[in-house]
Formats: C-alpha cells, sequence, structure tokens
C-alpha cells in the first residue's frame, strides 16, 4: 500500500510489518501471560482472552488491561464499566471492538482487522447505548465492508487521533447526533468515502490527512426532516490529497460534499474559510 513515509512506518509498526513501537523492556509484563489486568491494588491477573479481561472490568477495580503481542480472533465488547485502559503492548491484531454504556475509556495500539465485517469499532450499537469520553488512539483499522469506525446515536465527547483508518468503504460514520466528536491527526485514506458524516453531529477535523478515498474526503448526510440540530463541522488545518468527489461549483468539490452547509467560522482551514 502507497502511504507517505511517517504512516507506512506506523502501519508497518502496528499490523506487525516493521519493527515494535515500544522497546522491549516496556512489555515485561508480557512475560506472564497474554493478556493481563491491573488493579487498583497494585495485584496483576492473566487472563485467557481479551474478553475475559473486560467482563472482570464489568465486577472488579480493573483500571487497565494490557493484551500483548499476537492475532487475536475476538471482538471483544466493552459494556457496562468506566475507567479502564485498554493497551497493545507490540504488534496486537483483533477483529474490531464494540462499546456499550461505558464511560472514560481509552483504546490504544492495536490493529483491528474487519476484513468483511461491517465495522472495526462500533460505538453505540442498538437504541439505548450510550458511550461518554472515549479515547481511540495509535491505531490501524482496515478493511471493513461498512465503517472503520462507526458512531451511531448517544455518544458524547469522542475522540480519535493518530489512527490509520485503510481500505474501509468509510473511514468513520456517524449516525443521527451526538458529539463534540473530535477527528486529530488521523490518516484516512484508500475508503471509498472517508468519513461520511451527519447533519445533527458536533464534530471537528484537526490536522488530518485525507488522501485518495474514491469518493469525497467528507462527505455530509441531509438533515433529518424537521430536526433542529445548528451544528456545525469544523475544519482545521487538515490536508487534502487526490480525494475522487464530484465537482459542483459552490455545493462539492473532489475533497468535500455539501461544504457549503459545513463550514463553520471558526475555521482555519486552507481553501475552505
Amino acid at each position: 500500500m502507497d502511504l507517505p513515509q511517517h504512516w507506512a512506518t506506523k502501519y508497518n509498526e502496528l499490523t506487525g510489518r516493521g519493527l515494535a513501537q515500544k522497546a522491549p523492556e516496556d512489555c515485561d509484563i508480557c512475560d506472564t501471560g497474554r493478556v493481563v489486568g491491573f488493579f487498583d491494588s497494585g495485584e496483576t491477573r492473566q487472563y485467557p482472552s481479551i474478553q475475559k479481561a473486560l467482563l472482570a472490568a464489568r465486577t472488579e477495580s480493573v483500571y487497565r488491561v494490557v493484551v500483548c503481542e499476537g492475532t487475536f480472533d475476538e471482538t471483544p465488547v466493552l459494556a457496562d464499566f468506566s475507567d479502564l485502559i485498554l493497551e497493545a503492548c507490540g504488534a496486537v491484531q483483533v477483529n474490531g471492538f464494540i462499546l456499550k454504556d461505558v464511560v472514560d475509556i481509552t483504546i490504544d495500539g492495536f490493529y483491528v482487522n474487519a476484513d468483511q465485517r461491517w465495522f472495526g469499532i462500533g460505538l453505540g450499537f442498538g437504541s439505548s447505548f450510550e458511550n461518554d469520553r472515549i479515547t481511540i488512539r495509535n491505531c490501524v483499522i482496515e478493511g471493513s465492508m461498512g465503517s472503520g469506525i462507526a458512531l451511531r446515536p448517544w455518544n458524547h465527547q469522542v475522540t480519535v487521533e493518530d489512527c490509520i483508518l485503510v481500505n474501509n468503504r468509510q473511514g468513520i460514520d456517524t449516525i443521527m447526533f451526538g458529539g463534540p466528536y473530535l477527528f486529530r491527526e488521523n490518516l484516512i485514506a484508500n475508503n471509498w468515502i472517508g468519513a461520511q458524516v451527519s447533519a445533527e453531529a458536533e464534530i471537528t477535523f484537526e490536522a488530518n490527512h485525507m488522501a485518495r478515498n474514491q469518493y469525497f474526503a467528507i462527505a455530509r448526510l441531509k438533515q433529518w426532516d424537521n430536526a433542529d440540530y445548528p451544528w456545525m463541522i469544523t475544519l482545521i488545518r487538515n490536508t487534502f490529497e487526490g480525494n475522487g468527489g464530484y465537482v459542483v461549483p459552490g455545493t462539492h468539490d473532489a475533497n468535500l460534499g455539501n461544504h457549503h452547509l459545513i463550514i463553520d467560522s471558526t475555521d482555519d482551514q486552507p481553501g475552505y474559510r
């Protein structure tokens, strides 16, 4: 895959195709097991799967789970707990993650191979699942036949940063209302659409590199009839390269669909003020 050098190096590290991002001593805990939970008491405990560790987080005082290098044929579900760091040590591949009713969660350093699945990381699936203060960072998410990251309603304060979203139908997909969402310093490339976002969500794109998406880099859906959500999308210092959207003067260009609707007056985006 033809990626800019910085992103190619990161992609290779996270997918196990290059040198690991962390020094061996940073992963010494992996000598004790493949999945390790850290407790408030100072105790650590080993688990046979990521899901088993996350189930323990629902009932016990686990504040951090470290997943050690390898491939895990799992789509772990994070549900009904708060205050957890889920961290990969070395190149760790999973099928995806699902988040349901969780608060103050960080997912850091995973390779999500969503090959032929509808999403890589799904937040808020169903009609009543709410997530708040979620950070997804330093991950590769690729291969979804739907969305790399799918945000359903009732998600709040979600940050996606320093991630690579490639070869998905949509790199990012938001449905109906939610936010604020911050997408910062990500590579969003080689998707069908880079980000397909709803008119009712409060969204900021900051310092992302959005390249070679077959259609628009960012496409905004039509607002639902009779809905009164006057949110704007804020664009700050993003770079666009080789996106394939169609051009309608004043409405669309190769990078943005419906850009006459989405540019907030506080933006600092060259070409879209």
